[in-house]
């Protein structure tokens, strides 16, 4: 019977013929294509004499002149058991994959590559990790293409470094200009530091196109320089490989708190990441919580304290996770200002601690009018029913002012550029528009408002679970709805680009790491998924 060399070996030595022959022959155990190369001046080969159409693609491999028990795919050059006395008819199975086999190598090249970046901190040998992967995909492998040595699969990791990994860096930028080409983005930069010490910053894109979903990307990691005037310029040089003329004046950033990145950041509106000035608020709680717990004058018997420390700890979590959206600033700050409320059963400890978190509340939590109108775009609160009327009439003022801006900018895009003058019908009315009783201002205000008061009255019939998927699906308040693609754009911390190197920080693996290899790395670590190459190995 046939046998692929990819099959189990019965035998570490097969003979071309009987033993008591004098006939050369090539232990199955050593024959490779390498081997057939590296003994080139021994093998030739010679055609099958066979009837059957499906050995005309394979050769008779031949040792110093005689016949062995093996045949070659003219195609794929893969090595066949195929002893002299099997029958002329006999049909080959064999499916020629060399075509297959480059594409699959390049896979197994993406997958490895993967492997790197996905475990920054530790190889995860769980079967679903990229590590399990690729071990499935080089046994797969090994099975459909026969006899090969995994060396000669597996890419080196010069050639990965640095082949590899910047063709694919390359295709991935190339992917996010094309994304964020004529398409309003906000910035997130967060800091973060290595077990030796070293100081990097991530930068980061998030864009909300038509379709409501949210896009983010990792646009580049650079080493926080001693100068901080020196991290807008560095940004500036990240933005300048995705947009052109970038001037990060004109964008919105959500940035950490820390000196040297906030002060080296220059932009028109300029966001203070709320989860990072949280866990200094909680630290602060938890220092003054220690140093008067043992005076005699602040015990606290039912160590309410604790409890009230906790609530903030709760809402540092959720702001930390990747599900929190920009309308959840607004909301936690609220809900821990109800929680600072005094009461008559409260602890001297107590008392100090809410007077305290009032204070730091108002002067580091700081929320921005974009918060505020993303509490009031997602239809579970339209009501703000938990504000006074004169922060609910602030709210619908912003909501207003920032709609009619937003419906100005898109008339004037629309307007023909052409300098060719435009006459129409109603060409000799515009010019008496000083004297009528509704301007176009008035006009655009009275509709902003109008849609307001229905979007206010609009009746849930349910819990909205997914405020972009409510817009998406909305048709009923056009207006707001071009809002909400403005508003939610904005992240609603630095929790993307932060997180992505954070879980294994104090690895040793990362000590190795070279400055450029780092920033590769994270690179890819988050954008991974817009390379196109899906393994088939699965």
């Amino acid at each position: 019977m046939m046998q692929s060399s990819s099959e189990t070996e019965e035998e570490d030595d097969i003979s071309g013929m009987s033993s008591t022959t004098n006939t050369p022959s090539v232990p199955w155990k050593i024959l490779t294509l390498k081997y057939i190369n590296s003994h080139s001046e021994d093998f030739t080969s010679e055609p099958l004499m066979h009837k059957a159409e499906s050995t005309k693609k394979f050769k008779r491999i031949c040792y110093r002149g005689e016949s062995q028990n093996y045949i070659q795919c003219i195609t794929c050059k893969t090595i066949i058991k195929f002893p002299l006395t099997n029958r002329p008819t006999l049909n080959i199975q064999h499916c020629c994959i060399e075509l297959d086999a480059i594409k699959k190598k390049e896979e197994i090249a993406i997958l490895q590559l993967q492997c790197v970046n996905d475990n920054l901190s530790f190889i995860n040998y769980d079967q679903d990790g990229a590590f399990g992967i690729l071990a499935k995909a080089l046994i797969k492998y090994g099975s459909e293409m026969g006899k090969i040595n995994v060396r000669d699969v597996l890419v080196n990791n010069e050639q990965l470094y640095s082949i590899l990994m910047p063709d694919v860096i390359g295709y991935i930028k190339l992917r996010i200009k094309s994304i964020l080409s004529n398409q309003k983005f906000a910035l997130a930069i967060n800091t973060w530091m290595t077990c030796t010490g070293n100081k990097y910053y991530t930068v980061s894109a998030q864009t909300l196109k038509s379709d409501f979903k949210v896009h983010s990307f990792v646009l580049g990691t650079a080493a926080v320089p001693e100068n901080p005037a020196d991290v807008g310029i560095k940004i500036i040089d990240i933005l300048r490989e995705y947009v052109i003329s970038p001037n990060i004046t004109q964008e919105i950033v959500v940035v950490e708190g820390h000196s040297e990145i906030f002060s080296g950041v220059n932009s028109r509106s300029k966001i203070v990441c709320p989860s990072y000035n949280m866990d200094i608020i909680i630290n602060e709680l938890k220092t003054i919580a220690t140093e008067n717990i043992n005076k005699e004058d602040t015990k606290d018997p039912d160590q309410s304290y604790i409890n009230f420390i906790e609530m903030f700890q709760k809402c540092s979590e959720s702001l930390n996770h990747k599900s929190c959206v920009l309308s959840d600033i607004f909301l936690h700050k609220q809900k821990l200002e109800s929680c600072c409320a005094f009461k008559n059963d409260d602890s001297d400890i107590l008392v100090y601690l809410k007077s305290s978190a009032l204070h730091m509340l108002e002067t580091q939590f700081v929320v921005n009018d974009f918060h505020k109108m993303a509490v009031f775009l997602n239809p579970n609160f339209k009501g703000l029913k938990f504000l006074k009327l004169k922060e609910k009439i602030e709210i619908h003022e912003l909501v207003k002012m920032y709609g009619i801006a937003i419906e100005k900018n898109s008339q004037k895009s629309k307007k023909p550029t052409s300098s060719v003058c435009q006459f129409n019908a109603t060409s000799s009315i515009v010019n008496f528009s000083e004297m009528m009783d509704v301007h176009d201002s008035d006009y655009g205000q009275n509709l902003i408002d109008d849609e307001i008061m229905e979007y206010i009255n609009f009746k849930m019939t349910s819990i909205c679970t997914n405020t972009l998927e409510f817009w998406k699906k909305c048709s009923s308040f056009p207006k707001l709805k071009a809002l909400v693609l403005e508003i939610f754009t904005v992240p609603a911390t630095s929790y993307p680009c932060g997180k992505v190197f954070a879980d294994g920080v104090n690895s040793r693996l990362r000590t190795c790491y070279l400055q450029d290899d780092i920033e590769s790395m994270i690179f890819l670590n988050y954008n991974h998924e817009l390379y196109d190459i899906k393994p088939s190995f699965e």
